[in-house]
């Protein structure tokens, strides 16, 4: 699909401007997101008013992902055309259309949008996903009857997701008006992730008798990787972290088998917990035979500034797992101990699965020897790879090198000529060569 949308840009030049906008805004419908995100970038930099007639045309026929993408193409330009276009979308058959268009519209002070978007928030027979990408839509509104037929929703049928995702976005914006329905959640619904949400939004907005409900909850094993991602954002935003919750996590983390909630409970720990343990227990997390669990509890040591010692970070250094290795590495760097450099640079040479990670890594070394493997970098396939690479050799250069600007861009650019990208690369090797002795 990505070769498809290079061909489709490539074929684009020679033709005519309206051409471009329609094999655009088709393109924008896809169901590939680089696909669609390529075409929104191109168009939204082209910022042709001819669009709109094609968009408002085509948008029906979308994918719910790209119908933002169309309202914010059409909001970008002034109202005298744009507003016109929105209204249309917004007596769309599609639900989410709008509501999308129609949520615009009331933000720039059309309240006539109200009742649209509450018919179609009240409407029956959506699915769940459309509910859910709707209330992303609308959470921050701020208007009363727009969130009570949101609260509508909040019923013991609700999907799970779409039950963190209502209550997580009011929470986000400070709205404490769903009590009742979260109380009825907490009460009645038999599954144990919903109500953990809803007994987190209780706790934020001040009813603290729920920790005791969170708690148990969390103690039985009840808040799977994604109920406790919502419980920790809920706790955060409203800097709440009850004692009886913090007991919970401190206890239930050995037996829990699924080590992203482990690693997930030891960064809650590590935000929220003031028991003077709290480093003994990290420390101790950090002998976990998954790596994925010590890394975590590295990096919440290194965040209260307790890291382990150098001895116990030069063990870890040598640990099989690399994700873990590189941490050690980093925190290592951190002392202004180079001993990961090496390491690091295996594992970015070895590990495609952290590649990317390790390069990064590399440029926090601003290290010499990191140098010739980070131009090796801007070669390879990966993009994302590339463009650390690019960021890690201006900082290690800048560095080395403080009176000199480096420009790198045309050795990621994956828009460059394939000619273009390996002269720049070139450049930036024979340039080395000459001066990596005043280097050292």
């Amino acid at each position: 699909m990505r070769a498809a949308v290079v061909l489709l840009f490539a074929f684009a030049l020679p033709v005519s401007a309206q051409s471009e906008l329609e094999l655009l805004v088709a393109q924008l419908g896809s169901n590939d997101y680089s696909a669609r995100n390529a075409a929104y970038q191109r168009l939204l930099k082209l910022r042709n008013p001819q669009m709109i007639p094609l968009l408002v045309k085509a948008a029906p026929g979308y994918p719910e992902m790209a119908h933002e993408y169309t309202v914010i193409l059409i909001a970008q330009f002034p109202p005298k055309r744009s507003g016109s276009a929105l209204r249309k979308l917004a007596k769309s058959d599609s639900p989410h259309l709008r509501v999308s268009a129609a949520v615009r519209l009331l933000r720039s002070g059309d309240r006539n949008m109200i009742p649209i978007i509450v018919e179609a928030l009240r409407r029956d027979g959506l699915e769940d996903a459309t509910i859910g990408n709707m209330a992303m839509r609308v959470r921050s509104v701020g208007h009363p009857e727009i969130y009570a037929a949101l609260r509508g929703r909040l019923t013991t049928d609700c999907s799970e997701m779409n039950i963190y995702s209502i209550l997580d976005g009011f929470s986000l914006v400070n709205y404490r008006g769903a009590i009742t329905e979260a109380q009825r959640i907490v009460d009645a619904d038999k599954r144990s992730g919903p109500r953990a949400v809803a007994a987190t939004y209780l706790i934020a907005s001040g009813r603290a008798q729920y920790a005791k409900d969170l708690a148990a909850i969390i103690a039985s094993g009840g808040a799977d990787v994604t109920a406790f991602a919502r419980i920790s954002s809920q706790l955060a935003r409203a800097r709440v972290y009850p004692d009886v919750v913090i007991e919970a996590v401190i206890e239930r983390a050995p037996e829990e088998t699924n080590h992203y909630v482990i690693a997930a409970m030891i960064r809650f720990i590590a935000e929220g917990s003031k028991r003077a343990d709290t480093k003994a227990w990290l420390e101790k997390m950090l002998e976990h035979e998954e790596g994925k669990v010590a890394v975590a509890a590295m990096e919440a040591l290194a965040k209260l500034k307790a890291a382990p010692d150098r001895d116990a970070l030069l063990k870890l250094l040598a640990h099989e797992d690399d994700e873990l290795a590189l941490v050690a590495a980093r925190l290592l760097r951190r002392m202004d101990d180079a001993s990961g450099l090496a390491r690091t640079i295996r594992i970015a040479q070895a590990s495609k699965a952290n590649r990317s990670v390790a390069v990064q890594t590399l440029g926090e070394f601003r290290h010499a020897d990191a140098v010739e493997p980070l131009i090796e970098f801007l070669n390879d396939p990966s993009v994302s790879v590339r463009i650390n690479a690019s960021l890690a050799l201006s900082d290690t250069l800048a560095t080395l090198f403080p009176y000199r600007r480096f420009e790198h861009r045309l050795a990621y650019d994956s828009n460059a000529p394939e000619a273009d990208r390996k002269a720049a690369i070139d450049a930036i090797r024979a340039w080395w060569n000459d001066h990596k002795q005043s280097s050292w």
